[in-house]
């Protein structure tokens, strides 16, 4: 008799041992940390935009049926729904001692048929767990317009500072034209030196390793694809995200 009521008893401090597990697991505060990039897109249909963020949970509850996703500028004058949201694993780092699990959500960009600038970007996540804007730098999105290809070029790499973000990008050319050039909504000074374009690129309020190039001659635009010029996996040591506890 005294065995069964021993087993008994074990059986319901276990029990209650995973109760208690269970409980503060779910009401322990999660850190979500979010990337601050500039986002330069040159529009197309099949074009996603991808917003890296960490957490020091290796498991987050983001994808639920309640879940509604907006992007917004700071006041909320623009504001965009958006209906195709996914979500996957990227590289964990090791941050103040920790690890950080590394996500990245890919939003469907909406068809606006005009080019818009958030100078702010902010992306709203909606469901059963937070309810909560996230701060994720600046997007700059391009729609092609008076494009006539008539630049020739043949190949670009880019260079990037000592903070991870892009420097210069180098543009192989046949010839030197009179062109201008623009990222997002910057023009960038250049130089030309032995049959290369040398673009400096200044922008260093946020993170930056991928873009698109606009270049403009006399006849039109010429658009280098968007294109990611080097990886880096210590994201989180440059300093350049926002911090969020839920």
């Amino acid at each position: 008799m005294k065995k069964y009521i021993v087993i008994g008893i074990c059986l319901v401090i276990v029990i209650v041992g995973i109760l208690l597990w269970r409980k503060e697991d779910q009401t322990e505060s999660v850190d979500l940390i979010f990337l601050t990039e500039s986002h330069y897109i040159l529009y197309d249909e099949d074009q996603y935009l991808d917003i890296d963020f960490y957490s020091n949970r290796q498991e987050i509850n983001l994808m639920d049926d309640a879940l509604t996703c907006f992007i917004h500028n700071e006041d909320e004058s623009i504001k965009f729904m958006i209906e195709d949201i996914l979500l996957k694993s990227i590289h964990s780092e090791q941050f103040e001692e920790k690890t950080f699990y590394g996500y990245r959500l890919k939003l469907k960009l909406p068809q606006i048929n005009d080019s818009y600038y958030i100078d702010k970007l902010y992306v709203k996540i909606d469901n059963l767990w937070i309810n909560e804007s996230f701060y994720a730098g600046e997007l700059f999105v391009k729609y092609k317009q008076n494009e006539t290809n008539d630049f020739k070029w043949s190949g670009l790499e880019g260079i990037k500072n000592n903070n991870v973000q892009l420097k210069q990008i180098v543009i192989d050319v046949l010839s030197e034209a009179d062109i201008q050039v623009f990222i997002g909504p910057h023009e960038l000074s250049f130089t030309y030196y032995q049959n290369q374009l040398i673009i400096q690129v200044d922008m260093y309020r946020y993170l930056m390793h991928q873009t698109y190039v606009e270049i403009i001659t006399n006849e039109g635009s010429t658009y280098l694809p968007y294109f990611n010029y080097f990886m880096h996996y210590e994201m989180l040591k440059t300093g350049m995200f926002r911090r969020y506890t839920v």
